[in-house]
């Protein structure tokens, strides 16, 4: 391994010497020389299988009764019989599930239209209020002391973006 360092020491200092002397393709010789002398680095054997090992249980549950094969037993157990008991319902009591289900929904969906109609007249009376408010700002718009005073906001506001614009165009060519 000292070789190797060495070796890698050494390639490492005639490319420096070669980017100090301003020579680009002697550099770049020199810094492929350096990439070659790095040593390749690897895992040890058996490291993917350890990580392999080590994500299939979550750590801190290794020797807790999680881990243990009864829990694992009960927990299938307990989905075997789900399923027995799953497959056993008699077809009338489906039927009768069905028709339920059904009912259900039609009520689900009658609740719902009823939802919606309501929610729509609450937006009609929202619409309400801002026609009002429409109404209320053309009324004060007919006065002409009212647009007179919009009118020149609106040339104030208009002349301070021009003397923006200007400004920034100037720090620009200035930049």
């Amino acid at each position: 391994m000292r070789h190797v360092n060495g070796q890698l020491r050494d390639a490492l200092n005639r490319w420096l010497e070669a980017e100090r002397s301003s020579a680009d393709g002697a550099a770049d010789e020199a810094f492929t020389v350096v990439f070659r002398a790095v040593p390749r680095m690897a895992p040890r054997p058996g490291f993917a299988a350890n990580v392999v090992r080590a994500s299939r249980r979550p750590a801190g549950l290794e020797g807790t009764w999680v881990d243990s094969w009864w829990t694992r037993g009960a927990v299938a157990a307990s989905l075997g019989l789900a399923g027995v008991a799953a497959a056993s319902v008699a077809p009338v009591a489906l039927v009768n599930a069905g028709l339920a289900t059904l009912v259900k929904g039609i009520g689900t969906g009658a609740w719902l239209l009823a939802t919606v109609l309501s929610v729509l007249g609450v937006g009609l009376g929202a619409w309400d209020v801002l026609a009002s408010i429409g109404r209320g700002v053309g009324l004060a718009l007919r006065d002409p002391s009212i647009c007179a005073g919009l009118a020149g906001h609106l040339f104030v506001a208009a002349a301070g973006f021009a003397a923006l614009r200007r400004l920034l165009d100037r720090q620009e060519e200035t930049a």
